[in-house]
């Protein structure tokens, strides 16, 4: 089993028309066999008007250790978490979830 299970949140920001990507790395999770099965959910929070946006969300293949949302819109001066839980493909599957932040602000 992995030791090193810590992954640090990211801050990163992104102007409200941006329509932007963002990963989310599970690889120090991971055993060196093992990948992201299924993408069991994404949420954000807080919920605010207008929203930040989740336009996409898909597991990075071929690699299969990171998930990718696309995000758009959302509130200025407003800081977001973005939350990813994903299942494993391990013989006992495994279940993961990890968050990080985002600021919209004007740029």
């Amino acid at each position: 089993m992995a030791t090193n299970v810590a992954i640090p949140k990211f801050v990163d920001a992104k102007d409200p028309a941006d329509v932007l990507d963002f990963d989310i790395d599970f690889t120090n999770l991971l055993e060196t066999t093992e990948e992201i099965d299924t993408l069991t959910g994404v949420t954000i929070s807080p919920t605010t008007a207008p929203p930040l946006t989740l336009d996409s969300s898909a597991i990075v293949t071929p690699a299969n250790k990171v998930i990718r949302v696309v995000l758009s819109a959302g509130l200025v001066c407003q800081d977001y978490l973005i939350t990813a839980k994903v299942v494993t493909d391990d013989a006992v599957p495994r279940t993961f979830k990890r968050s990080c932040a985002l600021r919209v602000e004007d740029r």
